[in-house]
């Protein structure tokens, strides 16, 4: 029988009731002195821990936007709180809809104690965590031994990596209901707890590898999929002999270019047009990262509350979920990297989540190290992990260092043009009366997307007596999944309007985003708990890039991909996120 602990601490900084979050002033013209990133920020402040199992929450919701549903109660709040272990059930896998066991492999009951969470002593050697396409022999065979050790524990064992993917299972697939609230599931996907549940999932997993081979310094590579090097499936993921290999992946994908707007059953691109889906990689990420630094909402994903179901996910989730679909197998149930489910039994997700986190790390360094959101729900949430003392552990927002960073590397995503300077933009004056057509508003009712709608959209108008700077952000709402057993995705595209109210046929306009799904189930065995899903693309610096500042609409296009899609609303509205 293995004995187990658990942990709580408390944060030291003090949260605030602020209701109104006030906006950073910064520009979408951002320059950086140079192309390669340089930590000009103590990593004190960069590395900000959030949590153990849950990410923090936050009890306000953005400007406008509908507080996310709830089965329990009709007054939800405070922090989102580690689970009940004692209550574990039965999960759901979307894509068979059928039962799966996810739970821990102990007995709650009688051999768990919970500890408070301790950070590494400072005098901890820096774990430095490098590229895939980078990482040296010397390292790969270090995880090369620490994942067959891990893979030869006792299958009932914490540290077993049968178990270590079960986590993701459980966390994803609805094995738990929130303390309080247990027809609502914990689910760390589709809000802001996206962020810090994954950062300590890579932390503790790293570390109990480093543990089984004896090797403080132990880090993970990360899959730099943010630079045209590392669009495609690193070498290291690829020799069949080796425990980083799996066999449940898209074998079609190996050796090609990974496209960000990659649906389901896209053939691969031809070798000469990799040069074009670099650039447009890179702008998506440079677009991001621009939008999110203005709005956290859009970069993290929709803050939420205990009792409320997490239901819009951020822009860096999203591009992570584009990822898992194009790793994953084209055919049902998309095991592994395509299902939430499995994905974790895939050793490649490790590395694809260690470059999210870096992402984050990078945002927060962009971002001055400031608090993404400064209320207690936010800072007070609390998950639970094994840690590799053979511990289960909740913690909360720490300033303290973790001990790990990242390998500098060059952010050729960083510093380009403007996306909007495309060589196929046609002039008011080329258009010919035959492209031309009016576009009307979205209307009130819900519509099929079964075909490209465009919709009139209209601007909000800032107060005059709001000296804070405010961001516009695009809201795609009420979005119905009819199958959430299949992968789901459609792009949306802005345009500013000819005359008024008028678009181009042959134009689309700029790329502003996608929503896209992977398969992941609900506790319980109800699928639809959760009907409605939303999308949040900032368009602040998009609006300056097409010239539209001075237009009342803006013409939005949603172009199906994949899986059948109602949508129920499309409006842009004001944000004042946090500072």
């Amino acid at each position: 029988m293995i004995s187990l602990t658990t942990t709580v601490i408390t944060i030291t900084t003090p949260p605030t009731t602020q209701r109104n979050r006030k906006l950073r002033r910064i520009s979408c013209n951002h320059k950086h002195d140079n192309a390669t990133y340089v930590d000009n920020v103590n990593r004190r402040n960069v590395l900000l821990s959030l949590g153990g199992l849950y990410g923090a929450t936050t009890t306000t919701t953005a400007p406008g936007l509908s507080a996310a549903q709830t089965t329990a109660t009709d007054h939800p709040g405070g922090p989102v709180q580690p689970p009940d272990l004692t209550k574990c059930h039965l999960a759901t896998d979307a894509a068979l809809q059928n039962q799966v066991y996810c739970c821990p492999p102990y007995s709650v009951e009688t051999t768990t104690q919970i500890y408070d969470f301790k950070l590494p002593d400072p005098s901890e050697p820096m774990r430095t965590r490098r590229p895939a396409h980078d990482y040296g022999q010397q390292n790969l065979e270090k995880y090369k031994a620490a994942l067959t050790a891990m893979k030869g524990l006792p299958l009932d064992h914490p540290w077993n990596f049968f178990q270590q993917a079960q986590i993701h299972c459980a966390y994803c697939q609805g094995a738990y209901g929130q303390v309080g609230y247990p027809d609502v599931d914990i689910q760390v996907h589709q809000s802001f707890l996206f962020p810090p549940w994954h950062r300590f999932y890579m932390y503790f997993w790293e570390r109990i590898l480093g543990k089984l081979i004896n090797d403080p310094t132990f880090a993970l590579p990360f899959w730099q999929w943010d630079d045209p090097v590392g669009m495609q499936f690193p070498d290291i993921y690829l020799d069949p002999n080796s425990p980083l290999y799996d066999v449940h992946r898209n074998l079609n994908h190996y050796k090609t270019l990974m496209d960000f707007r990659y649906a389901r059953g896209d053939p691969n691109p031809n070798s000469s047009d990799y040069p074009k889906i670099e650039g447009m990689n890179l702008h998506l990420i440079n677009r991001i990262f621009r939008e999110g630094l203005r709005t956290p909402s859009t970069f993290m994903g929709e803050p939420v509350v205990a009792g409320q179901v997490p239901r819009c996910p951020g822009q860096l989730q999203l591009l992570h979920d584009t990822i898992h679909q194009w790793s994953g197998p084209e055919t049902s149930p998309f095991w592994d990297m395509g299902n939430f489910n499995t994905a974790a039994r895939d050793p490649i997700f490790f590395g694809h989540h260690a470059n999210v986190d870096r992402m984050w790390h990078l945002y927060r360094n962009f971002n001055g190290g400031n608090v993404e959101f400064k209320t207690k729900d936010w800072l007070d949430a609390t998950f639970l992990f094994v840690d590799e003392n053979n511990r289960v552990v909740s913690d909360s927002l720490d300033a303290e260092k973790m001990r790990y960073t990242y390998e500098t590397e060059q952010l050729k995503w960083w510093n380009i043009p403007k996306s909007s300077t495309r060589s196929t933009k046609k002039t008011e004056e080329a258009l010919s009366a035959k492209s031309v057509v009016p576009v009307f508003p979205f209307g009130p009712s819900a519509r099929v997307l079964n075909t490209t709608i465009r919709a009139l959209v209209s601007r909000p108008m800032p107060s005059r007596s709001n000296k804070d700077p405010v961001s516009e952000v695009l809201i795609i709402d009420d979005i119905r999944i009819g199958d959430e057993q299949q992968p789901v995705r459609f792009d949306v595209y802005v345009a500013k309007p000819i005359d008024g109210n008028k678009a181009d046929l042959s134009d689309l306009g700029e790329f502003a985003g996608s929503y896209v799904r992977v398969p992941h189930g609900h506790g319980h065995g109800n699928a639809t708990a959760y009907p409605q899903h939303c999308l949040l693309i900032g368009i602040t610096c998009l609006i300056e890039d097409i010239n539209a500042e001075g237009c009342e609409s803006l013409i939005v296009s949603m172009v199906p991909r994949t899986g059948d899609i109602t949508i129920g609303t499309v409006e842009i509205q004001l944000f004042n996120d946090a500072e």
